[in-house]
C-alpha cells in the first residue's frame, strides 16, 4: 500500500470512530483508551500512551496508556522536566519528537537507564496536543523495533492529537452546550479544521486584544492549476494532492503555528501568532513560506504543484474578521497574477485593485453567459494566388465603458477566474451557429480555425461536446479546425492523444498553433494527430532581412516537411515577407497584409460574395 493510501485508511479509521455514536457518547477517559486503542492497532505499535502538560510547566502526568503486554495501565505517573530537561525543550517548542533511535536521541536519550532499557523501548513518536492555541499535552508511540516514522503515521497521529484537543473543547463545552459533531468543523478529506472553525478561532483572537504584542498573522493558500489537475488526470489525482499539502501543513515547524485549516476547494488558511513587532512576523512568514512553496511532486504523475499565497497581519490589516480574510484571500489572488508559486503581502492598493478585478470578472462572465462576446474572422489566403482558403475565429469583448477590449486585456482575467472552459465554448457555439448561417445562404467556407485553451483540450468530454455541436447545427466536423499552442502540448498523455484522436475521427483538422514559442518536442508531435503548424508572428516580423529569422523559419519549415504538416505563416504584413514566404513553399499566409479580423457580414461581402452568387 502506497503512503497516500495508508493515510487515506487510517484517515478512513479515525473519521469512523469519531463519528460512531457509542463514541461519542463515551466520557472522556473511555474515549481516550479507544482512541489509543486504535492508534497502537492501525499503526502496530506496543505502547501508546496519552500525557497532560500541568500548568507549571514543570512535569507532565499519564491519562491513559495502552501496553499490548500488560493492556490499560491506570495506575498514576509523572516525568519530571527537571529529570528529562532536552525532552522538554523540545515538547515546550511544541515539535514533534520523531526518534528513531530513542536511545541516542539527544531529546530522548535521559529515559534510557530508568525506562526504555527495561521496557525494551527502541523508538519513540510524541506529537503535541493543543487546547486552544496553547500546549496541552502530548501523544507518545513507543516500539519494541525501530521503526521509521513515515509521514502517513505522523499525519495520523496529529489527528488523534488534534481529535484529543477537540475532546478537551468538549468536554468543557459540554456544562453549557450539546457536544459538537465533528464534521461541522473539521473537513472530512483533509482532517484539518474547516472555514467555520477558522472563523471562530479569529474571532477568540480578535475580540479584546487590540494590543500588538497580540498580533498575528492570516495566510491564504491556493493550489495553483488544481482544476487543471482535476479536468485533465482526474479528481482522485487533485484528492491525492489536497491531501499532500494538507499534510505538509500539519507537519509544518514555525514558531507561534496556531491554526491551520481547509477552507474549500484548493485553498487552505493558516494562523501563525507572534508577541514581537511586525517585522519579526514578517521574517518568519518568509521563513514559513519557504518551506510551503516548494513544489510538491505527485510521483506517480510526476506533477509540480505549486501553491499561491496572500498575507496579512492583525491588527495592521484588519481589526475584525471579514476584513482580515477577504485582505488576505486578495494578497493571495494578487499573488497568482504575478505567476504560479508566489508570495504577496496586502495593502491598500491590492483591495482596490481586487475589487476593480472583481467587477470586471463579474461582468466578463454575464457576457459569456448572455453570449454578447463578439467573434470576428481572419481570412487566411494560399501563399501562391492569394484567394481565401479559411478564415481564424478571433474573440472580441464590446465593454460598455472600456470599449473594444482583445484577447491580451481580457484573457488573463478569464484564465484566473477560471472562465476559459466556458469562454471557449461560448467560441466554438457561436462559430459553428456562423457556419450554419453561411450554408442557409448557400454559402461554404472550407473551414475555420478555432483557438483551443488547455482547459477545454483537457476536458474529458470535448469531443462528445464537438460532436453535440456538429450535430445541433447540421454541419461536417471538416468545416472546423482547432488550433492548439505548445504549451497545451505539454500536458502530453494518454488521455490527450485518446482525446484529440477522438476528435480528428469527427472530422476537424488539428493545427499547431504560435509554433516555436513553446517547448514541445518531436517526441510528442509524431504522435499526436496533427495536420498543420503555424509559424509565429515573431518570427515572421523581420523577415527577409534578419538571418537568425531566416534561419529559424527555414528550419521550421523542413521540419513541418518532415512531419507531413501544412505550414501557415500568421503575422504577414508586407508585400516582401508575401514572396518570400511563397518562394519557401509555405502553403498559407495570414495578416494585416491581406486583412484585418472582419465581421462575419464583412467577411461574406468582402471575400464570400463568389461564393453566394454561386
Amino acid at each position: 500500500m502506497g503512503e497516500s493510501d495508508h493515510f487515506i485508511d487510517l484517515h478512513k479509521r479515525l473519521v469512523a470512530l469519531r463519528h460512531n455514536q457509542d463514541f461519542i457518547a463515551l466520557d472522556k477517559a473511555h474515549q481516550l483508551i479507544e482512541l489509543i486503542t486504535l492508534c497502537s492497532n492501525s499503526l502496530d505499535i506496543d505502547r501508546v500512551s496519552v500525557w497532560r502538560l500541568e500548568p507549571e510547566l514543570d512535569h507532565i502526568s499519564l491519562e491513559a496508556l495502552l501496553d499490548r503486554q500488560h493492556g490499560i495501565c491506570r495506575e498514576a505517573a509523572q516525568l519530571k522536566q527537571a529529570d528529562h530537561k532536552a525532552y522538554f525543550r523540545a515538547l515546550l517548542d511544541e515539535r514533534i519528537i520523531d526518534a528513531v533511535d530513542a536511545c541516542t536521541d539527544l531529546r530522548t536519550c535521559s529515559f534510557t537507564d530508568d525506562y526504555l532499557r527495561p521496557q525494551n523501548i527502541v523508538s519513540m513518536l510524541d506529537v503535541p496536543i493543543f487546547d486552544h492555541g496553547k500546549l496541552y499535552g502530548v501523544v507518545c508511540l513507543e516500539a519494541r523495533v525501530r521503526t521509521n516514522w513515515s509521514l502517513s503515521s505522523i499525519a495520523f497521529v496529529s489527528a488523534i492529537a488534534d481529535t484529543l484537543s477537540l475532546i478537551n473543547t468538549y468536554e468543557a463545552w459540554q456544562q453549557s452546550q450539546q457536544e459538537l459533531d465533528y464534521v461541522t468543523h473539521f473537513d472530512d478529506l483533509t482532517g484539518l479544521s474547516n472555514a467555520r472553525a477558522l472563523q471562530k478561532r479569529l474571532t477568540v483572537l480578535t475580540q479584546n486584544t487590540p494590543e500588538r504584542k497580540n498580533s498575528f498573522s492570516l495566510i491564504w493558500l491556493n493550489i495553483d492549476k488544481l482544476k487543471q489537475i482535476n479536468q485533465g488526470l482526474g479528481q482522485s489525482v487533485g484528492d491525492q494532492i489536497i491531501m499532500a499539502v494538507a499534510r505538509n501543513l500539519r507537519q509544518l515547524v514555525v514558531r507561534g503555528k496556531d491554526k491551520v485549516a481547509r477552507t474549500g476547494g484548493n485553498e487552505f488558511a493558516l494562523i501563525v501568532r507572534s508577541t514581537g513587532q511586525r517585522h519579526s512576523l514578517e521574517r518568519t512568514i518568509e521563513e514559513l513560506l519557504d518551506q510551503l512553496l516548494k513544489p510538491l511532486v505527485i510521483a506517480e504523475h510526476k506533477l509540480q504543484v505549486t501553491l499561491s499565497a496572500g498575507v496579512c497581519f492583525y491588527p495592521d490589516d484588519g481589526a475584525d474578521v471579514t476584513t482580515l480574510l477577504r485582505h488576505a484571500e486578495t494578497a493571495m489572488h494578487q499573488a497568482k497574477d504575478r505567476g504560479h508559486n508566489n508570495a504577496r503581502f496586502f495593502n491598500a492598493q491590492i483591495s482596490r485593485d481586487a475589487r476593480a478585478r472583481f467587477t470586471l470578472e463579474r461582468q466578463l462572465r454575464k457576457a459569456i453567459d448572455n453570449n454578447s462576446l463578439t467573434v470576428l474572422y481572419q481570412p487566411i489566403v494560399a501563399a501562391r494566388g492569394h484567394h481565401l482558403v479559411s478564415a481564424e475565429a478571433l474573440v472580441r469583448w464590446q465593454h460598455p465603458e472600456h470599449g473594444w477590449l482583445t484577447p491580451a486585456e481580457f484573457l488573463p482575467l478569464a484564465k484566473s477566474a477560471g472562465l476559459m472552459y466556458e469562454l471557449d465554448k461560448a467560441v466554438i457555439s457561436r462559430v459553428c451557429e456562423d457556419i450554419y448561417r453561411l450554408g442557409c445562404c448557400g454559402i461554404h467556407l472550407a473551414h475555420v480555425a478555432i483557438n483551443l485553451g488547455v482547459e477545454q483540450v483537457l476536458h474529458p468530454h470535448l469531443p462528445r461536446n464537438i460532436a453535440a455541436l456538429l450535430t445541433h447545427y447540421h454541419i461536417p466536423g471538416h468545416q472546423l479546425e482547432f488550433e492548439i499552442t505548445e504549451d497545451v502540448i505539454a500536458h502530453d498523455s494518454i488521455e490527450l492523444q485518446h482525446s484529440l484522436q477522438a476528435l480528428v475521427r469527427l472530422g476537424p483538422g488539428l493545427s499547431i498553433d504560435d509554433f516555436g514559442t513553446g517547448y514541445s518536442s518531436l517526441s510528442r508531435l509524431k504522435h499526436l494527430p496533427f495536420s498543420k503548424l503555424k509559424i509565429d508572428r515573431s518570427f515572421i516580423q523581420d523577415l527577409p532581412g534578419d538571418k537568425d529569422s531566416v534561419a529559424i523559419v527555414q528550419s521550421i519549415i523542413g521540419l513541418a516537411r518532415g512531419l507531413n504538416l501544412s505550414v501557415v505563416a500568421e503575422g504577414v504584413e508586407t508585400d516582401d515577407q508575401a514572396r518570400w514566404l511563397a518562394e519557401r513553399d509555405v502553403d498559407y499566409l495570414q495578416g494585416f497584409k491581406f486583412s484585418r479580423p472582419v465581421s462575419l457580414d464583412e467577411l461574406r461581402s468582402n471575400y464570400l460574395g463568389a461564393a453566394a452568387s454561386a
